[in-house]
């Protein structure tokens, strides 16, 4: 799938629970994306 907002990337989330014994009990896949823009003093002019 391709998404873009100015070349944002997609990526997959993988969440997983585990036993004591490392056996896969449940698990989620989500597609995310980081949108984030900071802007401080040292960045500006």
């Amino acid at each position: 799938m391709l998404w873009s907002a100015e070349f944002s990337n997609l990526y997959l989330a993988v969440y997983q629970i585990r036993d004591k014994a490392g056996k896969e009990l449940h698990q989620k896949i989500e597609k995310i994306v980081f949108r984030t823009v900071e802007v401080t003093e040292q960045d500006g002019t």
